[in-house]
């Protein structure tokens, strides 16, 4: 048994005196773990004593419907919102739930980082092949139309592929070193 602060999970009151107990009333009380458990989760009791007349009151964890039981020395009072809950979904439906939110989480994040980091490079691997790709079709397009132009003219001038018209070879080399030098009129 271990001492421990507590404050009261649920409204109650005391079976000898009928004292109201709040929820949230601060108590030092008895902790003890019992020989019970649910799904190997330990079943805890707490003994906590009524302000009032000094009786005992015991209650205990239900690890079951994740809520509290009284065992001894008080009753719950009534609260008719907790007992709509526990109609609407029975535990097989609660934990066949339970269940099917866990198979939906994420197992790890790790996972799912590493997940979308395989993926982006993918992408990106992709991107970069198509890249490549298009500069191979430009540069067999620049070719073909460089043979289209004939040997003579070829050596004198480059094909601008997006007017489709020679453009002399003088002119723009001459636009880069203006452009180097910062010349260049707008």
């Amino acid at each position: 048994m271990k001492n421990v602060r507590l404050m009261a999970p649920f409204a109650m009151h005391c079976s000898e005196c009928q004292h109201f107990i709040y929820k949230g009333t601060k108590f030092n009380a008895r902790k003890r773990i019992t020989d019970e458990s649910y799904l190997d989760i330990a079943v805890i009791s707490f003994t906590i004593r009524c302000p009032r007349c000094a009786n005992e009151i015991v209650f205990k964890t239900d690890p079951k419907t994740s809520d509290y039981i009284v065992v001894s020395g008080g009753a719950r009072n009534l609260e008719p919102w907790r007992q709509k809950e526990l109609e609407d979904e029975t535990v097989e439906e609660r934990l066949a739930r339970l269940h099917e939110e866990a198979k939906s989480k994420p197992k790890d994040a790790l996972e799912e980082l590493e997940k979308s980091t395989n993926q982006s490079k993918l992408e990106s691997q992709r991107d970069r092949e198509l890249l490549v790709a298009k500069k191979k079709a430009d540069m067999v397009q620049a070719a073909a139309a460089r043979a289209a132009l004939g040997p003579a003219q070829s050596d004198l001038k480059t094909v601008d592929l997006k007017r489709a018209r020679p453009v002399p070879v003088l002119a723009t080399t001459m636009k880069k070193k203006k452009k180097s030098l910062g010349i260049v009129k707008k």
